[in-house]
């Protein structure tokens, strides 16, 4: 863990999501401070008629719109806003120049240790927690 999910459009060739890979891998252990084998990485992509913003396809909206890409950051909670901020900074840079993004959206998302939920089921520190 971290977890990275890349979404966005198709286009950039499989060497561009190497170097990216390359590159945003090390800007976690760089920032975030962990090595490299706890990095993943996956990407989503779709084509302008299968995804859709503000009431339009992206095939039909205005350019920045579909110029957009969306990078979540799952990791585990304890992070300060000045590793966030420096990674953000970092990630936006990668994102312009490996993968011709020109909007990029970052959210983080942190993980309380020990919750896990598997089949519709939560487990905390391994126990399974009944519905109440």
């Amino acid at each position: 863990m971290p977890e990275i999910h890349v979404y966005g459009l198709k286009g950039p060739s499989l060497d561009q999501k190497r170097t990216l890979v390359r590159e945003v891998t090390s800007a976690m252990e760089d920032h975030f401070k962990v090595t490299k084998d706890w990095v993943q990485i996956s990407f989503f992509e779709v084509d302008g008629q299968t995804r859709a913003s503000h009431g339009l396809m992206y095939v039909d909206g205005p350019p920045m719109e579909r110029d957009i890409t969306e990078v979540q950051i799952f990791a585990l909670e304890g992070r300060t806003i000045d590793q966030r901020r420096a990674l953000s900074k970092a990630l936006n840079r990668i994102f312009e120049d490996h993968y011709d993004a020109k909007h990029v959206v970052i959210s983080f998302i942190e993980i309380t240790p020990g919750y896990k939920a598997n089949h519709g089921q939560l487990y905390i520190d391994g126990n399974y927690i009944p519905q109440t």
